[in-house]
């Protein structure tokens, strides 16, 4: 009932004797009545207020308020909030009337600028654009329309992402070229290396075990001195060199934590934000932690809330063990070294090296030697 009727907390400011505190409480809802540094403080009902001043007239003591609860005053609060609860209001149909349509229609799955406004333009005569409303857009239809349309596609897929339209399409993979077997047709070599075996079936040999050739050269000429221009077949062997290079850092940063903590809470739409309570993390460095959701999930609403939580960390410098530094930067070469060797190549050796690169970094280059065959058929012109 007290929440009901509301209730006030005030602090009698001045020595408050014993006789004149039981006065007050035969007539008056006296709570929590605690003795405080500078006088009394209690809680009693907001129609018992006027009354309490009037019993202490004359007493030389001051009242001040500390706390209003109760219905009572958050009515008083809306009355005098009224234009903006309004303005909340109309802001939230708003928001979701835009909730249910279309402001953005993007195209995914490839990087040909041409074909994406193609396809852009092909959606918008499905309806599929921006103001458009979202129970208006099929889905379905739409991606059958488009995988007839475009020949040159073997996928596509419409998804509604709140008020995000995103076509996600795969574009047909082209087969391998591939010759006539009465082409003229040349081998030349796919990379650089030294032959170690030539097998020629048909057309003239321009190289031998032993050579050296670079990328392109012709390895196998696409004619014969009693037929004239043929169809080269054959393979080409050579023992081939690729260097990948890798760099590892010899120390870490560590972020140490403090214990400091600076929370906030952000509500968030379509990459606008507004902080709620405190306001930037008063640390240098610090580490970020967010958890949140959407408010009134369902309505597909963009507004979303998040509390963000910064735990302030101490930056410190740490000497790697060399072990992993090695380890690391081996890795890291290794990597951009199988990434140049042409598939179905046969690794036989390798050989590493390390150099210190400053004070800082260590780097690594690493060698592979395999055995490959590096023939490839081009057209004879």
């Amino acid at each position: 009932m007290d929440r009901l009727r509301g209730t006030v907390t005030v602090l009698l400011i001045g020595r408050l004797p014993p006789r004149e505190l039981n006065r007050l409480a035969e007539s008056l809802s006296l709570q929590d009545v605690r003795r405080e540094k500078v006088g009394t403080s209690m809680r009693l009902r907001t129609e018992d207020f006027n009354l309490l001043r009037h019993l202490l007239r004359g007493s030389g003591l001051k009242v001040r308020i500390l706390r209003r609860e109760g219905l009572p005053f958050v009515r008083v609060k809306l009355r005098h909030r009224a234009a903006f609860l309004v303005a909340l209001l109309a802001g939230l149909m708003v928001v979701w009337g835009l909730s249910q349509t279309v402001l953005e229609v993007r195209v995914s799955g490839i990087h040909d600028e041409g074909m994406k406004r193609q396809l852009l333009e092909f959606m918008v005569s499905l309806g599929a654009e921006r103001g458009a409303f979202r129970e208006n857009v099929d889905p379905r239809a739409i991606e059958e329309s488009v995988l007839r349309s475009f020949p040159n596609l073997t996928f596509a897929s419409l998804h509604q992402r709140g008020v995000t339209l995103d076509l996600f399409v795969v574009e047909a993979v082209k087969p391998p070229e591939i010759f006539r077997r009465d082409e003229p047709v040349n081998i030349v070599a796919s990379c650089e290396g030294l032959i170690t075996k030539v097998t020629v079936l048909s057309g003239t040999g321009w190289v031998r075990p032993g050579d050296t050739v670079r990328q392109g050269q012709l390895l196998i000429q696409g004619y014969d001195p009693s037929s004239g221009s043929v169809h080269a077949n054959g393979e080409v062997y050579a023992r081939i060199w690729q260097t990948g290079s890798g760099e590892a850092e010899l120390y870490e940063t560590l972020r140490v934590p403090t214990g400091r903590v600076h929370e906030r809470m952000v509500i968030k739409c379509r990459g606008f934000e507004l902080c709620l309570f405190q306001g930037k993390a008063p640390f240098g460095d610090y580490n970020l932690s967010k958890e949140g959701g959407f408010l009134l999930d369902g309505l597909y609403l963009p507004i979303a809330w998040e509390k963000q939580r910064f735990a302030e960390v101490e930056l410190q410098l740490r000497l790697r063990p060399e072990e992993e530094v090695r380890r690391q930067a081996a890795q890291r070469a290794l990597t951009d070294a199988l990434n140049l060797v042409p598939s179905g190549a046969r690794i036989v050796d390798k050989r590493l090296e390390y150099s210190k690169i400053g004070e800082e970094k260590l780097a690594a280059r690493l060698t592979l030697e395999s055995f490959a065959q590096i023939g490839v058929p081009v057209q004879d012109n």
